[in-house]
């Protein structure tokens, strides 16, 4: 009398060549990836782009002119060059309270003959302006950013030559904006309230003249 059961083979429980092959190769593609990216983020591959001639470095801002007062502000001038590209960045920690804060201004002429304001300013708060700025605004519009570390940052500002300006603190992006045509017109260190700097370099990056 036939069973009423009937055993079905059995299955195999070996895993396919094919599919260890594939595994293998994820493997060596995910490595070999992560080389790659190690190797590009060591060689400044994704750092932020800076004008091609270094032509003020300072090792702090102590002694600049004071040109006045703006949102709490006080805003010291730098030697500037007057074309894009252009690149200001400004690395230092602020010793004083948490309301207190410090970065970079610029004013941008613009071709129709108005001005664009800039005032990048990090606070102790771990907040940071809103750096272009309306006409008439008379606050900085401080907002929390989650790159501001407690002790030393870079803030930074970029203009190329088509007008693009990228504003970053330590290589993060804040803001960006287009200023077809646009000019640099004044700019240098904003310090805000009673900050108590430590310096550790002003840069100012443009084109070299061919004379030097």
């Amino acid at each position: 009398m036939p069973s009423a059961y009937e055993a079905s083979p059995s299955e195999s429980t070996e895993i396919p060549r094919w599919k260890w092959r594939a595994v293998v190769a994820v493997f060596w593609l995910v490595v070999i990836g992560g080389v790659g990216l190690g190797a590009a983020i060591a060689s400044g591959l994704f750092d932020p782009p800076y004008a091609p001639d270094l032509l003020l470095a300072r090792a702090d801002a102590d002694g600049l002119p004071f040109v006045r007062e703006q949102a709490d502000a006080r805003l010291y001038t730098l030697s500037l060059p007057v074309t894009p590209p252009f690149t200001l960045a400004l690395t230092a920690r602020n010793d004083g309270p948490g309301d207190t804060g410090w970065g970079l201004w610029l004013v941008l002429a613009l071709p129709d003959g108005a001005t664009q304001d800039v005032v990048l300013v990090i606070t102790n708060d771990l907040e940071v302006s809103s750096p272009i700025r309306a006409p008439g605004q008379a606050r900085l519009g401080l907002h929390e950013f989650p790159h501001i570390r407690a002790g030393e940052n870079t803030v930074y500002a970029h203009l190329r030559e088509d007008g693009e300006l990228t504003l970053r603190i330590n290589n993060e992006l804040v803001e960006t904006g287009r200023f077809p045509g646009a000019t640099i017109a004044g700019g240098g260190v904003a310090l805000y309230r009673e900050a108590v700097m430590r310096w550790e370099s002003v840069r100012v990056y443009g084109r070299a003249t061919p004379n030097g």
